[in-house]
């Protein structure tokens, strides 16, 4: 550890992080639906002398909803740019979403099962992974590096975005108005770092068949067998459908996230869909993939004559695989030191906001563990949390100070 980093590590303060973290997650936040988390962390970091900014990214006009920017360094006072215009330059963007999955469908009656519970070291609540832990690792990293009073040489963001889980409008909101040779992204990863990305596709399979009396079926066409023939498949084609976790390599993985069709009536149902998630190892081609999956639902539907099969791409973000060595890391390797930990690369293995930057040495490395996220109960250890601060202040140092 230089006597750079030791300036800024001794203005961290744990419990002040730990507070902060335990404050955002009494907040729901689901995609849309930010606003007023929003409003608390730009009022909190304002509360810490930081330069805040607001980037409006509304769901209709003045509700509030947006991206939070934090700066500090040349150029922390200038105008967020307009679209198209001239980028703001970096010496690294920090970049986080506020978001969390939705917990309740629109007419389920909202619970407090969101809520933070601790045990230990161990917090628990809806965003605990993914990604608050790792948002208020940043801004504790960001205060710290403010009021140790170095100097910086180059500019530094921490962009806290809106909509990660749901549309991306709030990174492609971002994008194009600050560049930075690095962009770290605090996804949960077990603090290991991932230069390289899946790539990620939604595909929607629709089924429209014949109605026919629900006791002579053979009149009809059924939209809901051919669409469950064809799933069967693409499953076949792509060879399982389990998600990533630290014992599988698969180099695919297709989750049915909905599947549904059919009514009350007492009729052969006449229509059915399903949406697909489908990631793809950084080295695979994610539009091969995706042509394979459409030639397998064609199959399908010269068995089902009377059923029409439709695939519609509903989102699509190609993978990629990082330069090995590539320099412009270099800042995040130095503090993997700083904090005595070993920089092992791996893949990220979902979507996340990285797919947007990289143009850049987009690095995704935080706190949590990905396999807990996206559940009312997800968790993260808080010594992890802390050492994420560390890290992430290392990096601050690294790329703006030194």
């Amino acid at each position: 550890m230089t006597a750079l980093t030791g300036a800024v590590f001794a203005r961290l303060d744990r419990a002040r992080l730990e507070g902060q973290l335990l404050d955002m997650l009494e907040y729901y936040s689901p995609p849309f639906g930010e606003a007023d988390l929003v409003r608390f962390v730009a009022a909190q970091c304002e509360k810490r002398g930081l330069t805040v900014d607001v980037q409006p990214v509304p769901v209709f006009p003045g509700d509030g909803r947006g991206n939070v920017l934090l700066r500090l360094g040349p150029g922390a006072d200038s105008p967020i740019p307009d679209s198209g215009g001239t980028a703001v330059p970096l010496g690294l963007l920090w970049l986080g979403h506020l978001d969390t999955i939705a917990l309740w469908g629109p007419t389920d009656e909202p619970t407090r099962d969101h809520r933070p519970t601790r045990i230990g070291n161990t917090l628990r609540g809806l965003g605990a992974a993914d990604m608050k832990a790792g948002c208020a690792a940043a801004i504790e990293a960001l205060t710290a590096l403010a009021e140790s009073g170095l100097t910086l040489k180059k500019g530094l963001a921490v962009g806290l975005v809106v909509g990660e889980e749901e549309s991306g409008d709030g990174a492609e909101a971002l994008r194009g108005r600050f560049w930075a040779p690095l962009t770290v992204v605090g996804e949960p990863t077990e603090l290991r770092p991932c230069p390289d990305h899946c790539g990620y596709v939604e595909l929607r399979i629709d089924a429209t068949g014949e109605r026919a009396h629900a006791a002579l079926p053979h009149h009809g066409a059924s939209a809901v067998h051919a669409l469950v023939d064809a799933l069967a498949e693409v499953l076949a084609v792509t060879k399982r459908d389990v998600p990533y976790d630290s014992q599988s390599e698969a180099e695919i993985a297709v989750s049915v996230r909905q599947l549904e069709g059919g009514g009350p009536q007492f009729v052969v149902a006449d229509r059915s869909c399903a949406l697909l998630d489908i990631h793809v190892a950084p080295d695979l081609s994610l539009d091969q993939v995706e042509a394979s999956i459409v030639e397998a639902v064609t199959r399908v539907g010269r068995r089902h004559a009377r059923v029409h099969l439709a695939v519609d791409r509903t989102f699509f973000a190609p993978g990629a695989r990082a330069e090995p060595d590539d320099p412009r890391a270099n800042p995040l390797r130095m503090a993997f030191d700083c904090v005595g930990r070993v920089y092992a690369p791996t893949s990220f293995r979902s979507h996340s906001d990285a797919n947007f930057f990289h143009e850049t040495a987009t690095i995704v490395v935080g706190p949590g563990r990905l396999e807990h996220a996206h559940r009312a109960d997800e968790e993260v250890d808080l010594d992890e949390v802390w050492t994420a601060a560390r890290l992430y202040a290392a990096a601050f140092v690294e790329a703006c100070v030194r």
